[in-house]
């Protein structure tokens, strides 16, 4: 429809979601329609499909509608600079394995509405911002982290990444709890939204960068970082 492909996730609910374009890659600037028109119903998109911007050389812009709940694995995979910003809209709840992977932006900002976000979010890329926006649910994260052969790291090592703002308490779904920045040798600035009341032991273990740390009033439990 309009140059870009979508699958339908219901046709009870007239959902939909957009994927990717097999052969063809999308390029130029998208506007994704919040609803598009198919066999004569109206079906509202939802979802942005696996790999759906993956390898997209010739991408310039994607804008996504707030009626989009969901961002699959991949979405947003090795693309190279050519993206000033990728606004995510407050209406996603949950986002995507390896969803930025590779990819170079001057800024992410994960919205307070993202409740899960998948494992290695950020696997590979070069992402100078960081923003997880303030909110009192805490985020889950998928499988991700751990020991990768050369100790253990978080989720913040495994790209460039200069600043990083944690506005949230972190939950896993499974294994040991590791915070973000563990290992993050490229991290220069971090700071601490109103609801993080505690930061754990080591948390900033290996972050050899860090010129900047500010740390909220709220925050009442400081162990050694």
């Amino acid at each position: 429809v309009d140059g870009l492909r979508y699958t339908i996730i219901s046709s009870t609910s007239l959902t939909c979601k957009l994927v990717d374009n097999k052969d063809v890659k999308y390029s130029g600037d998208i506007i994704i329609p919040p609803i598009v028109t198919y066999n004569g119903k109206n079906l509202t998109v939802t979802c942005i499909g696996y790999n759906a911007f993956e390898r997209c050389s010739e991408l310039t812009s994607v804008n996504i509608p707030n009626t989009v709940t969901s961002i699959e694995s991949h979405a947003f995979a090795y693309l190279f600079d050519q993206l000033s910003e990728l606004i995510i809209p407050s209406s996603v709840i949950s986002i995507g394995n390896s969803v930025f992977m590779g990819t170079y932006l001057n800024e992410v900002r994960i919205p307070n509405s993202v409740k899960k976000l998948g494992s290695h979010p950020f696997w590979l890329g070069r992402i100078k911002s960081i923003i997880f926006e303030d909110g009192d649910t805490p985020l889950e994260f998928g499988t991700g982290g751990g020991n990768h052969g050369q100790g253990v790291v978080g989720y913040l090592s495994e790209c460039e990444c200069e600043n990083i703002h944690l506005g949230r308490v972190f939950s896993y779904e499974s294994g040991p709890y590791y915070f973000p920045c563990l290992n993050a040798s490229t991290i220069k600035t971090v700071s601490f939204g109103p609801s993080i009341s505690e930061i754990p032991y080591r948390a900033f273990r290996g972050c050899s960068s860090i010129k900047s740390l500010t740390i909220p009033k709220t925050t009442v439990h400081l162990t050694a970082v």
